[in-house]
């Protein structure tokens, strides 16, 4: 293998192992942010804490059985246009939890949004620890 060559799939895997550690970082955060109350969501309404009350469910917190949780995956790719990040929620109340309605009076309690920006912020130290783990 020539150099050119090497270099071409050096690029290739570390693409790929960034990508995989995106996509890791990603999920974690969406993670942590509803098992860790890490965001700053506006309270339940008195109407839904007396639900999950009379139901005999968790009332400190928003999540009802965790579906939303569960149905939201992500992907990652590195083109020669830059970082692409997707994340996927098929739940048919995931914009209006992400968003909110006005009018449906539901307050915005985004959960991909921040994960999104702290993995932004935290890009250097990730591709830094994928290239530390590829030596």
């Amino acid at each position: 293998m020539d150099y050119k060559q090497w270099v071409r799939e050096f690029k290739k895997e570390l693409a790929h192992e960034i990508e995989k550690e995106l996509v890791a970082e990603v999920d974690d955060n969406i993670q942590r942010g509803f098992q860790k109350k890490e965001l700053k969501w506006k309270p339940l309404s008195k109407d839904y804490q007396k639900r999950k009350e009379k139901e005999g469910r968790n009332t400190k917190g928003l999540i009802y059985h965790g579906a939303l949780l569960k149905a939201t995956d992500s992907k990652v790719k590195i083109t020669s246009k830059g970082l692409q990040v997707k994340v996927f929620n098929n739940m048919v109340y995931a914009g209006v939890h992400e968003f909110g309605s006005k009018k449906k009076n539901i307050p915005a309690r985004p959960f991909i949004q921040p994960a999104l920006k702290k993995v932004q912020k935290d890009l250097p130290k990730i591709v830094e620890k994928v290239i530390k783990r590829m030596r």
